[in-house]
């Protein structure tokens, strides 16, 4: 330690080392670092407090009971007054809360520092439970307005905008046409119950006339059989020529 108030201490409690005639002032390295710590500890622990303090400000977010336990862990080694505490909890207040200590006062600001804490957090504390109703207020309506939608949309049948579509499912495939064999057959066939064309006498709507089973059998064999050349016949004549050969045989019977 040279030059200065630790210059001046070291030469001091050099001189008490080497003087003969002088009691060791320090009979343990304990003793000494006490001696050390109050004679200069002390007077940076306030010089750190006091750089901390100045920077201290409080943020977006914080609320005043955690900016006041901050403060107050500073203020107890600062060695400020009165004055310059109120001075500093003043400035690292926020702008907000600042704005409304001075205008809820009617001119008169709080008179000490306890004061000017007490008002701080009673005003932040009303700042937070005024935002906690809002955005419960808020979200309140955002629910009613959604249950009035969805009541409206039940009622007009219209679906829920917010709602999944319901899920897509393809028509189901039209059955296969039964094929139509005897499509064109159809058309030359003569009915042996009525002597009319278009249908067989299975098919008939005319009341069945009194035959004999195995001319029932012969008779439809006979028919299927000569059908299928008129399908392909072009002249009334064929037709005329076939049908007759249906009435020849079944006469035969």
């Amino acid at each position: 330690m040279q030059g200065g108030t630790a210059g001046s201490w070291a030469t001091n409690v050099a001189n008490q080392f080497l003087d003969p005639n002088a009691a060791n002032p320090y009979n343990t390295f304990e003793l000494f670092q006490t001696a050390l710590e109050r004679a200069f500890g002390s007077l940076d622990l306030a010089q750190k407090a006091r750089t901390e303090m100045a920077v201290l400000k409080m943020k977006s977010g914080d609320t005043v009971e955690e900016y006041t336990t901050a403060f107050e862990a500073l203020a107890v080694h600062t060695g400020y007054g009165e004055a310059a505490h109120i001075q500093a909890y003043r400035t690292g207040l926020l702008p907000r809360l600042l704005e409304k200590i001075y205008n809820d006062t009617n001119g008169d600001l709080p008179a000490n520092l306890e004061a000017w804490k007490t008002k701080a957090r009673r005003l932040d504390y009303l700042y937070h439970e005024f935002k906690a109703l809002h955005l419960y207020t808020h979200a309140s309506v955002n629910r009613h307005q959604i249950n009035i939608r969805k009541r409206d949309q039940r009622l007009s049948g219209t679906p829920d905008q917010g709602a999944p579509p319901p899920p897509h499912h393809d028509p189901p495939p039209p059955p296969p046409a039964p094929m139509d064999v005897d499509g064109h057959r159809g058309r030359n066939i003569r009915c042996y119950n009525c002597n009319r064309f278009g249908h067989m006498a299975r098919q008939c709507p005319e009341p069945k006339r009194s035959r004999s089973i195995r001319t029932v059998e012969i008779e439809e064999i006979i028919r299927s059989i000569i059908a299928e050349p008129q399908v392909k016949a072009s002249t009334g004549d064929a037709l005329v020529e076939n049908n007759a050969a249906v009435d020849f045989l079944l006469s035969q019977q």
